[in-house]
């Protein structure tokens, strides 16, 4: 796995094996199931087949345990997205505004900007995301924090992060800018 810098990156890595997992048992239950039934009733052990009628038991159950498991990933899926829209109160806020092949970072409380991103260590930060409204989508990406979100021209989006890490962390844009 990368590295995760923030309690969000570790929400989305424990929801993606969370999830991963479950799918990776289903699988390994379908083909088990598949592979018993295959050999079990080969037309070579029972040349006559018999006319099976519905299950009412089995049939509620390949309903239901399916639909519990969806809910349960949806929740655990919700609890991580609850917590990347919530911004802390008293977060430092930084303005990005993402234009053609790069970024702008716009600091109010110190009233400067740069085209690099200075963090405070164990300190939430507010990202306000904008592109010029002549300018086309961008999309923030910072993939040590688990966090993406859009740059609309002429809308005001945000996304916010808690550095817990010091290091240099990669930015990208994950569109395709022009």
């Amino acid at each position: 796995m990368l590295l995760a810098a923030s309690d969000i990156a570790r929400e989305v890595d424990s929801a993606f094996l969370w999830i991963g997992g479950a799918c990776l048992a289903l699988l390994l239950l379908v083909t088990a199931a598949m592979l018993f039934l295959v050999f079990r009733y080969h037309h070579t052990r029972n040349r006559r087949p018999a006319q099976i009628e519905g299950n009412l038991a089995l049939e509620i159950a390949w309903i239901v345990i399916p639909g519990i498991l969806v809910i349960l990933m949806f929740f655990k899926g919700y609890r991580g997205f609850e917590l990347m829209r919530g911004v802390p109160p008293g977060a430092m806020v930084v303005n990005v505004t993402g234009q053609k092949w790069f970024w702008t970072f716009e600091y109010p409380d110190h009233k400067f900007s740069t085209d690099r991103l200075h963090l405070p260590l164990g300190r939430p930060v507010r990202f306000n995301l904008t592109a010029p409204a002549d300018d086309v989508a961008h999309s923030l990406y910072i993939p040590a924090f688990r966090v993406k979100e859009d740059c609309v021209p002429g809308k005001l989006t945000y996304l916010w992060i808690e550095p817990q890490q010091l290091g240099v962390f990669h930015i990208f844009c994950a569109e395709f800018c022009g």
